[in-house]
């Protein structure tokens, strides 16, 4: 049989056949791109808001893995929730977002509050005090503060000290000097005869101050906040340090407080940071020992909800093993790789 015995009649009805077998494909294609967005709650759909016919357009895949790590990873939805009116002003301007500029607008509406280590160790003569319970890494931290004051400060070793005020614990003072062994930096601690934290820190500043040292960072003993006598007893050492230090240097100086929060003590944290708090006014909160938590997103809504602002992220026991608190990063840290591989 040849082209030219074919009905008409039937061209027509196998051409309206087609038509309906493509139209049912189209349907069934496009059911299941909804029910695979659906999965993905409002996040990836605010990302086509207001982007008319290319609504089933797929999104770039790094951008939709992405976004569903996130989605899946985090219980609270608030991190991304905090971000809906900014990423919808955005698709008012452009029909599209990459992953980049999605990165920016979650780093630039953050409710992670944050604080530079230029601003915080700004303004010598510098007195810093470092806070924490017992075995949250003040030692470890002081480390990291002075490679940050020589490395990236630029500020001489010679114009440095650390004044060991932990009388309590046995062997505290071996201990800071050991650790420190590798800064070079002057390690002033007691005679052993002083009994009590605030004649350590007298003696401390008066030698600090006469040898011409212009940032003294101060290593206090751990202690529990719930410990009402020992928190008052840091209150005064901390109000007696500001005034010796001014009176030493004969000068205006700066006091600036950092409360060492072992990341791997999880809810228990807000609490901590409430006790030290009430005591003295913290200036920011360094978040130890972050390599060392296997679910980072627990503490997601511990630090948006922090009054306080984050200095950084203690990654490893070396000097220069901490990191500057990128947002998107810090996000990327909290998701399981896999889901973004």
């Amino acid at each position: 049989m040849t082209f030219a015995h074919i009905d008409p009649d039937h061209l027509k009805l196998g051409g309206y056949a087609l038509l309906i077998l493509m139209a049912c494909i189209t349907l069934l294609w496009v059911l299941r791109r909804r029910r695979k967005r659906s999965k993905l709650s409002h996040k990836e759909l605010l990302v086509h808001v207001k982007s008319g016919p290319s609504f089933f357009t797929p999104l770039p895949k790094d951008l939709e893995k992405w976004i569903e790590a996130c989605n899946n990873a985090f219980a609270s939805e608030k991190f991304l929730d905090l971000c809906l009116p900014h990423l919808k002003e955005a698709l008012d301007h452009q029909r599209h977002l990459s992953l980049d500029e999605f990165r920016t607008i979650l780093n630039k509406h953050t409710a992670i509050k944050t604080i530079s280590w230029d601003e915080f160790l700004s303004q010598p003569p510098l007195l810093v005090f470092c806070l924490g319970v017992n075995g949250g890494g003040k030692t470890t931290t002081i480390a990291k503060l002075l490679h940050n004051l020589t490395e990236e400060q630029h500020i001489s070793k010679s114009k440095l000290a650390v004044i060991g005020t932990d009388t309590f614990r046995a062997a505290a003072m071996d201990q800071l000097v050991q650790k420190l062994k590798h800064t070079d930096v002057d390690v002033i601690i007691p005679n052993q005869a002083v009994p009590k934290p605030t004649t350590a820190l007298f003696q401390g500043l008066e030698i600090a101050c006469n040898q011409g040292k212009e940032v003294i960072l101060v290593d206090t003993s751990g202690r529990l906040h719930t410990n009402k006598n020992l928190q008052l007893e840091l209150q005064s050492l901390i109000s007696k340090g500001r005034t010796w230090f001014s009176d030493f240097k004969n000068v205006s100086t700066s006091l600036k407080t950092l409360l060492i929060c072992d990341t791997t003590h999880g809810q228990s944290l807000n609490a901590q940071i409430e006790g030290f708090s009430a005591v003295h006014p913290i200036d920011a909160v360094f978040w130890s020992k972050w390599d060392c938590v296997p679910h980072k997103t627990a503490l997601w809504e511990l630090m948006t909800t922090c009054p306080i602002p984050s200095l950084s992220l203690g990654i490893g026991e070396n000097a220069n093993d901490y990191k500057y608190l990128n947002i998107p990063e810090l996000i990327v840290d909290m998701v399981p790789h896999e889901n973004i591989e």
